[in-house]
């Protein structure tokens, strides 16, 4: 998705990890700098879906952006 100067500071995101997993962490950097989400903005559901809500992204270079999720499945892999 293309995220232009309106909407930088309000981005959402959401994808799925294992059912029953933790999120540990996002990341989303610019290959430069990276902005770490903080877990009160990202939602687990029990199946595994997650949305993340209202990330400020404006302190990014206007490039490609990567992001990053670290998870724990439910036996700790």
């Amino acid at each position: 998705n293309v995220i232009n100067a309106a909407e930088d500071n309000t981005i959402d995101m959401s994808g799925n990890v294992e059912a029953g997993s933790t999120i540990d962490s996002i990341t989303i950097t610019d290959g430069t700098n990276t902005v770490t989400v903080p877990s009160d903005k990202i939602t687990l559901n029990a199946d595994g879906s997650y949305t993340v809500n209202d990330v400020d992204v404006s302190s990014l270079n206007d490039v490609t952006l990567t992001a990053k999720i670290i998870s724990t499945d439910a036996i700790g892999n």
